[in-house]
């Protein structure tokens, strides 16, 4: 339940992190390694996950806004349904 933002993370062993219900914005990951990591409820703005793994990832009830997932592996990861 906080709030992160304006922050640049390169190559980072990030596995299995929990960062439930929090804010991120501007936050950068560059080749990080979030395997496993839960983002449940989390609100991200302006967020970049270049070239991480985020295989088996839980964003379940997430929001995004201008966030980009160039080069990442999705593998297994969980995203919010769209809605109608």
């Amino acid at each position: 339940k906080e709030e992160l933002k304006g922050t640049e993370l390169k190559g980072q062993d990030l596995r299995f992190s929990v960062f439930e219900k929090c804010s991120l914005k501007g936050i950068v990951f560059e080749g990080c390694n979030l395997e496993g990591s839960r983002f449940f409820g989390s609100r991200f703005e302006g967020c970049r996950f270049y070239g991480c793994c985020l295989t088996g990832a839980d964003f379940s009830e997430c929001a995004f806004e201008n966030v980009s997932f160039e080069g990442a592996e999705l593998t297994g990861a969980v995203f919010p349904a769209e809605r109608a």
